[in-house]
């Protein structure tokens, strides 16, 4: 076989795999079929951590730690993510092999050269998609804490339990992710902080303890004011009693650290706006002093040989 026959197969062989792949992402089998029609159960007890290991590992593609840092909560989400994240080091092989094989169609070593670059340059584009994800995904949760914390406020001052008053602010929330949807002005996907609050709650209602179920989402988000919220929730849920001046004081908290968090950015903001001015005064400074000392090297050349 000679190069450039094995140079066409190795292309060939890579593009089939990207369309495998993709195909594969848009085909259900008869295992994601069964998963679906199954009960998502959540195991309470710390004796079955490897079968609740286990049942996750079948039904969810990606640790549940990792999938609520990036808020990818639904399996179709995670698997979509998973898709586009293997295709990301196979594109760019694919892109810089074809580069090469189209300045040098008769080299093999050079294209498989090429091919790790690329895919080692794709490898490192999704490690850096999923730190922007992992940041825009904290930065939603933080802006609508204060909101829905606000939201469980309120449904506590109308009578209801904490429960309660957390499936009336997922309820309302859905209902008005339906009305954005159906006017055109969203997506229809609810908030983070509201998410958060349905996988409390699905959890609660497959058997786990309320006050656990808040305890381990927090530990998986990435939020100390998530963090901090939940686990006073918990522990108003449990001591039971007043509910409405401590939520109110929980509120407020997390109204402040947010606000907190913004001022931090604003303070930020000069020196983000003083850098790039910085780096283009040095970039004209190089500029202008570079014609100058070039002539002067000349000079200086011309007299160390007369």
């Amino acid at each position: 076989m000679s190069a450039q026959t094995f140079n066409i197969f190795f292309l060939a062989a890579l593009g089939m795999a990207g369309v495998l792949l993709m195909l594969r992402a848009g085909v259900r089998t008869c295992k994601d079929v069964l998963l679906d029609l199954g009960a998502d159960v959540d195991w309470g007890e710390e004796s079955d951590q490897e079968a609740r290991s286990a049942d996750a590992s079948l039904r969810f593609p990606m640790p549940r730690s990792k999938a609520l840092q990036l808020g990818l909560l639904e399996r179709e989400e995670q698997l979509r993510y998973l898709m586009l994240g293997r295709l990301y080091p196979l594109g760019g092989a694919l892109l810089l092999a074809l580069l090469r094989y189209v300045f040098a169609p008769e080299e093999t070593k050079g294209l498989l050269i090429f091919a790790g670059m690329g895919a080692a340059l794709g490898y490192l584009v999704g490690q850096r998609r999923e730190k922007t994800r992992r940041a825009r995904y904290l930065d939603e949760v933080e802006r609508f804490l204060p909101v829905v914390m606000e939201r469980l406020v309120m449904g506590v001052e109308a009578g209801l339990d904490i429960i309660g008053a957390f499936s009336a602010v997922v309820q309302l929330e859905r209902e008005a992710a339906k009305q954005r949807a159906l006017h055109g002005s969203g997506s229809g996907r609810v908030d983070a902080v509201t998410e958060l609050l349905e996988l409390v709650l699905r959890r609660s209602e497959s058997g786990m303890a309320f006050e656990r179920s808040l305890k381990q989402t927090a530990e998986a988000v990435d939020s100390n004011a998530v963090k901090h919220a939940f686990v006073h929730l918990s522990l108003a849920y449990k001591e039971g009693g007043e509910l409405i001046v401590p939520l109110r004081e929980l509120s407020d908290s997390t109204q402040l650290c947010y606000q907190e968090t913004v001022e931090e950015q604003i303070a930020k903001l000069p020196v983000k706006a003083t850098l790039p001015l910085l780096c283009t005064f040095t970039g004209l400074i190089v500029c202008l002093l570079t014609a100058p000392i070039i002539q002067v090297i000349k000079i200086l050349g011309q007299t160390n040989m007369t």
